[in-house]
């Protein structure tokens, strides 16, 4: 009794610090790590620890372009973090951290045609990179769950990383073999939120779904790839482009961030418009 009476008192204490903390910045982001798009993180109160946070969308969206969009905001802050990639080699994804931190396009990147002014933005950038230290990539293949977990840990481990990014998540593989791809993904989903829980750290893990179905706020919990992961998860927000299309903008495509679920409050929608060729994401209106 003796012990859980201390480690009620040190949970006491750790709260009202907590209480006191917010009390005196009057931030509701304090010890949340935002995403860097004012829209999405008043709705989000940024990314908290512990949280295992899905993005879901049909194929061609821009699932990637909006991580990496988000992951480019938070390293460029200066928080470590890690972006896992079973579809992209590193260097292709610092090919695309690069266009979207220097504005130019990832064709011009991919072609090596950079028009007047561009190399030096593109080595302006590399500079800021290299020196913040703050970007950490891999890719994996045919890597499972536990062999994730040991390679976060050690990354935790060696360079304080705060935040984890993991595209994507249907290509992890579980630690047993299942017939039944529903227990294959439970374990998984389940695995990844005592990662989150273990660490201390948010995990933001993209997810696939099947083309012919439209993720909404209605049907969410009831589409096949997100229902194996619906109750582990914290948040999810579903990407998707608005019906009405993008008459403002012609080079953009409207996309909705639609947050489905949210264990910690309120849930919404906020408009962005993606640009593939140039990758770039813009919040509400090109500014």
């Amino acid at each position: 009794m003796k012990k859980v009476k201390t480690k009620t008192k040190v949970i006491f204490r750790n709260f009202i610090q907590r209480l006191d903390n917010i009390m005196k910045y009057k931030n509701p982001f304090y010890r949340n790590i935002i995403t860097g798009f004012i829209d999405l993180d008043n709705l989000l109160f940024g990314f908290k620890k512990g949280d295992l946070n899905i993005i879901a969308s049909k194929p061609g969206i821009g699932k990637t372009l909006f991580a990496l969009s988000i992951f480019s905001n938070i390293t460029k802050n200066g928080t470590e973090a890690l972006y896992i990639s079973f579809e992209k080699e590193e260097i292709e994804l610092m090919n695309d951290v690069v266009s979207i931190r220097s504005g130019v396009k990832k064709e011009s990147l991919d072609s090596g045609y950079l028009v007047c002014g561009d190399y030096k933005k593109v080595i302006d950038i590399m500079s800021l990179i290299y020196d913040a230290e703050t970007i950490h990539l891999k890719t994996f293949f045919n890597t499972n769950i536990q062999q994730l977990k040991n390679y976060i840990k050690e990354k935790i481990e060696k360079k304080k990383i705060k935040i984890v990014f993991i595209d994507y998540l249907t290509m992890i593989l579980p630690m047993s073999a299942y017939i039944n791809r529903a227990d294959q993904f439970s374990e998984i989903s389940s695995s990844l939120k005592s990662i989150a829980m273990e660490y201390k750290i948010p995990i933001v893990v993209l997810c696939p779904v099947s083309e012919n179905i439209e993720v909404n706020s209605i049907e969410a919990n009831s589409v096949k790839e997100l229902s194996y992961f619906y109750n582990d998860a914290d948040r999810i927000i579903s990407l998707y482009e608005a019906k009405e299309g993008n008459l403002l903008f012609p080079d953009y495509i409207h996309i909705v961030a639609d947050l489905v679920k949210n264990r910690h409050g309120q849930i919404g929608m906020v408009d962005f418009f993606f640009n593939y060729k140039e990758n770039k994401v813009f919040l509400g209106t090109k500014e």
